[in-house]
């Protein structure tokens, strides 16, 4: 269960860095401009 999601910021006018809270736990999830997960 995902209990908070930040987007931390912006970077390279493309791609956002979002932070999930995931049971207390930080995991930090690149995403680029069509909401696609990059690895």
């Amino acid at each position: 269960m995902i209990q908070e999601v930040y987007v931390a910021e912006k970077t390279e006018g493309k791609l956002f860095k979002v932070i999930l809270v995931i049971e207390g736990k930080e995991a930090i999830a690149i995403f680029n401009e069509k909401g696609e997960e990059m690895k």
